[in-house]
């Protein structure tokens, strides 16, 4: 794919957002920045990315769907001809949801270990939490691991972190959950999480995990690895002026590096006061 990223404000949420997922284990897709022209004609910077179609193949899962808003099914992807597998797999992504409905407690921590891989669902939550990612709910995709029959995720579009609050679930989370440490609860087994003690507290020793594993070093290089990249790419004067193609400004590259480091900075601050909350 040819990411389009006159969404994403300077160009490096998604990158930069890619670059510390695959750091946690949860984005196995190649992605890169490049150019595009057309007869010669610079057609401005995007992100060339893997389908995710294309990990399903390699890793020869026999299903994956695309979450979309209240837990549907918005694609679902498997062998041509293979109806009976995909019904069956469809069937064991909505039992999370009717699990939900019908357990609790320890009972329902062991029934969701069964469907899907918890800890990676957490870190996935975990690190919306931290980049204060304002629309996900939707933007995660589901497969099957042949070797564990349970689903894994892949995350998908962060092009909207650092919002103060998110686009969806504000009220939820204002109403009930004031104190929890998810950032949307537009997500019902979100909601799920932040009610049940037992998955709430894996939750935060996943969340703990993760902050550890990107400590200030690690999304320090991230950024670095993202401003030298975006220097690169945008040295020669036509290919940033081509960004006017994408429904922007042309980029420039002294405002995205602004941002970038000022973000960082906020980020590495939201870090230390989460780690410390969790004290």
């Amino acid at each position: 794919n040819l990411l389009n990223l006159s969404m994403d404000k300077h160009l490096w949420h998604n990158r930069w957002s890619n670059i510390n997922l695959l750091t946690v284990g949860l984005f196995p897709l190649f992605n890169t920045y490049c150019t595009v022209s057309i007869n010669d004609n610079p057609q401005g910077i995007y992100l060339m990315i893997e389908k995710p179609q294309q990990t399903r193949n390699k890793i020869h899962s026999p299903y994956m769907l695309r979450r979309g808003p209240d837990h549907s099914i918005s694609d679902e992807y498997f062998e041509n001809g293979d109806k009976a597998s995909a019904k069956k797999y469809k069937k064991q992504f909505q039992s999370i949801y009717s699990s939900i409905r019908s357990l609790n407690g320890e009972a329902l921590a062991m029934q969701l270990d069964k469907i899907i891989n918890l800890d990676a669902y957490f870190r996935f939550i975990a690190f919306n939490f931290l980049v204060m990612n304002g629309d996900y709910a939707d933007e995660v995709f589901f497969y099957i691991d042949p070797k564990t029959d349970k689903f894994e995720i892949i995350p998908w579009d962060f092009d909207d972190i650092l919002r103060y609050m998110p686009h969806e679930g504000k009220a939820n989370r204002n109403k009930e959950f004031t104190e929890k440490k998810i950032f949307s609860l537009e997500e019902s087994l979100d909601r799920a999480i932040a009610g049940n003690d037992i998955l709430y507290g894996r939750y935060e020793q996943e969340l703990k995990n993760l902050l550890l594993t990107l400590d200030s070093v690690s999304l320090t290089t991230s950024a670095n690895q993202v401003i030298s990249e975006l220097e690169e790419i945008s040295s020669d004067p036509s290919t940033a002026a081509a960004s006017l193609f994408l429904d922007k400004d042309p980029f420039n590259i002294g405002d995205a590096k602004s941002d970038i480091l000022y973000s960082l900075d906020l980020m590495l601050k939201r870090r230390k006061w989460i780690l410390m909350d969790l004290k």
